[in-house]
């Protein structure tokens, strides 16, 4: 059974990108536009890593990730913060609060994200 990856941001074009490069390298991907959306899918799909942009409509990408943080699920996934430049700082005050496997600093390269993806995931790949 292939990694289940959620991939939330509200850019359409991000979630496109994504979408199409990890799906062709074998992984189950699931969409989410806002951190509400994020958060329904969390729970009723058990994915085994979310990529969560952290500028998000309704539900921002901190809040997701203190809902994580807290939430009594049985399996938590493992979370890949992505950020645009400039967000630094916010990234390490939400170090702090809660807890993230590894960041994106966007943008990024298709070889960036493989990588990412990949190392959180603990798989190895020839590149």
């Amino acid at each position: 059974m292939s990694q289940k990856i959620l991939l939330v941001d509200d850019a359409e074009e991000t979630l496109f990108l994504m979408h199409q490069v990890l799906e062709k390298e074998g992984y189950t991907i699931l969409e989410a536009r806002d951190g509400a959306e994020a958060l329904k899918k969390i729970e009723t799909e058990s994915p085994d890593l979310v990529l969560l942009d952290l500028i998000l409509p309704r539900i921002d990408g901190f809040a997701v990730a203190l809902q994580l943080k807290k939430s009594a699920l049985p399996r938590k996934p493992l979370v890949i913060i992505s950020t645009g430049h400039g967000r630094l700082r916010d990234l390490f005050l939400l170090r702090e609060i809660t807890h993230f496997s590894d960041y994106l600093e966007k943008p990024y390269t298709v070889k960036t994200l493989l990588e990412k993806v990949r190392n959180v995931l603990g798989e190895k790949h020839e590149s």
